[in-house]
């Protein structure tokens, strides 16, 4: 049995954050197409969702308290998650 991760899966649909850490204000940017987006706080709890159906998305999370969150993210038939740290 191995344990670990395939990087050349994950490298086929490169998803990127930026800036990270961040405001409360990021980009997301997918070279495929981005159907959903759900931002979770780091209990789990939904904080928001789009349907962007771009391949890239603006989020303001800024009224939201600074920690760590998850973009989980649906982009050309994967599901992703990514973390974002707001300060």
């Amino acid at each position: 049995c191995t344990i670990g991760i395939d990087e050349t899966e994950q490298s086929s649909n490169t998803i990127s954050i930026y800036p990270n850490p961040s405001n409360g204000q990021f980009e997301v940017n997918a070279e495929q197409e981005i159907t959903f987006i759900e931002i979770l706080n780091a209990v789990g709890q939904q904080v928001c969702q789009l349907q962007p159906a771009s391949k890239k998305a603006e989020i303001n999370l800024a009224k939201c308290p600074p920690g760590v969150y998850f973009v989980k993210l649906n982009s050309g038939n994967r599901n992703l998650i990514r973390k974002i740290i707001i300060q």
